[in-house]
């Protein structure tokens, strides 16, 4: 497996048509059509990811041989690193490439002397909370966030201490 960090405006258009593809197939159960497509707009169109590197956020392009499986984002605050984003294609799930992103994750935390991983998952994504579980997080945290859509959301907030 390859990780491509992402600076150029080409990369940024990979993560960004990646997400418009994975977002309203991952969410599409629990997620109206119409916030999926706000919070893509807001948080994962090109502007908005080249915004978030200028301001600190690391994305990298995942790649399995040649093949682009998905993309991963996260930032370093506080010796925290707070993953945003990890998304897989579909027929890359259930191969274990999942849990060999995340055991990357954690050796880059690691490098950058973080002291946990912390993320958040929708609670209604029950798939995704058995998958952090089994790599060894734990709930800390419940909170509902609230959009100026009108839309809100439950989120698991997980840990991982490293």
């Amino acid at each position: 497996m390859n990780f491509v960090k992402v600076l150029t405006p080409n990369e940024v258009k990979v993560i960004s048509e990646l997400a418009y593809l994975l977002f309203p197939i991952d969410y599409a159960a629990y997620v109206r059509k119409s916030h999926i497509k706000y919070f893509l707009d807001k948080y994962q169109s090109e502007s908005a990811i080249t915004e978030q590197i200028e301001s600190g956020y690391e994305y990298f392009i995942i790649k399995n041989d040649a093949a682009t499986i998905g993309y991963i984002g996260f930032e370093i605050k506080n010796e925290t690193l707070k993953l945003s984003k990890l998304y897989l294609n579909s027929n890359a799930r259930g191969k274990g490439l999942g849990a060999q992103v995340m055991q990357w994750l954690k050796e880059n935390a690691i490098q950058k002397h973080c002291a946990n991983i912390e993320l958040l998952v929708l609670q209604e994504n029950k798939k995704a909370i058995r998958f952090y579980e089994r790599l060894g997080y734990r709930k800390v945290d419940v909170f509902e966030e609230y959009f100026k859509t009108g839309y809100s959301e439950i989120n698991n907030k997980m840990v991982q201490n490293l």
